[in-house]
């Protein structure tokens, strides 16, 4: 993970950065935190497994109830979950996940609960 770090990421930053890591175990090796220390990046660890600030997740809700609602068989799975991509993940709804994002990460840098 450092040499992810060092090699493909922070040349592509051309200033200091606030960089957002999951609590993986390899973002929190001591390899790491002296990558980022060195280039003078601050890692911000989100609270443990949080889905308020994954837009992965909502697209997964999308696929996962048209999987449910068709009773998928194995071997058409991956034609349904293209299917369902398709129709229910619209731009709209991924600008407003993504609106969504946003506000759940400046409520928690406010220290609000997060979730209705």
């Amino acid at each position: 993970f450092a040499r992810f770090l060092q090699r493909k990421l922070f040349p592509k930053l051309n200033e200091r950065r606030i960089i957002i890591m999951d609590n993986c175990r390899i973002h929190k090796e001591k390899t790491a935190l002296n990558v980022l220390q060195h280039a003078h990046h601050t890692p911000l660890f989100l609270p443990a497994y949080t889905p308020h600030f994954n837009v992965a997740e909502w697209v997964f809700g999308c696929v996962k109830w048209q999987v449910k609602k068709h009773k998928v068989q194995k071997h058409t799975l991956a034609g349904v979950i293209r299917r369902s991509l398709l129709r229910s993940v619209t731009a709209a709804k991924v600008a407003g996940w993504l609106r969504e994002v946003k506000r759940n990460f400046l409520q928690a840098l406010e220290g609000q609960t997060l979730g209705r």
